[in-house]
């Protein structure tokens, strides 16, 4: 669990609940609902966002640029071990990409120690609220990928289509435009 401090000093824990919706139906969750919202929602923003392309396993020239992914459920509390909210993220499993090929750099951009200081410095000079908790829903979705990365969906969101010339049916995979949580180079930009 992690636990994170806002300026009123209440104490939200966000704990892991489960990897799967099956694991969470097998486990009787008592937010089910709420974890489905929560995917859905998570799935509208990859939507939204124009994250994947889909493209035929039969129309991938290189399988090591193939990486898997994983949906990650996490139940979120207030400070007096009340349930405050679901939480879905679609995840790469990037231990699974291979350097030169799906990904070259995996460094991030960090701001120096003396923006950070000016930034706490004009946010005093005007009085803003900076010790709050920041909760960005879709940061990872706005870098556009240089490589090519290909996602196997989680399996209770993977489809499989007919190819005619091929006589057989073909799982489809998700040709990543945008970068998602997990990916070695998700947080470059």
């Amino acid at each position: 669990p992690t636990a994170t401090r806002s300026a009123t000093h209440k104490v939200n824990v966000t704990t892991e609940v489960g990897r799967s919706l099956k694991e969470l139906k097998k486990k009787n969750n008592a937010h089910y609902d709420d974890h489905v919202r929560a995917m859905d929602d998570e799935l509208e923003k990859v939507k939204t966002f124009e994250v994947f392309e889909d493209v035929l396993e039969c129309d991938i020239t290189n399988k090591a640029m193939i990486v898997n992914s994983i949906l990650l459920f996490a139940e979120k509390y207030g400070k007096n071990n009340e349930f405050v909210e679901a939480k879905c993220r679609l995840a790469a499993q990037g231990f699974t990409q291979q350097e030169g090929l799906s990904y070259f750099d995996t460094y991030a951009a960090t701001p120096q120690d003396a923006t950070w200081r000016y930034m706490m410095s004009l946010a005093a000079s005007h009085n803003f609220e900076v010790l709050k908790q920041i909760d960005w829903t879709s940061a990872f979705f706005m870098p556009i990928l240089q490589e090519a990365v290909y996602l196997r969906m989680p399996a209770e969101l993977r489809q499989y289509n007919w190819n005619a010339v091929q006589g057989k049916y073909f799982e489809v995979y998700k040709k990543c435009r945008r970068a998602i949580y997990g990916l070695k180079q998700s947080g470059r930009k």
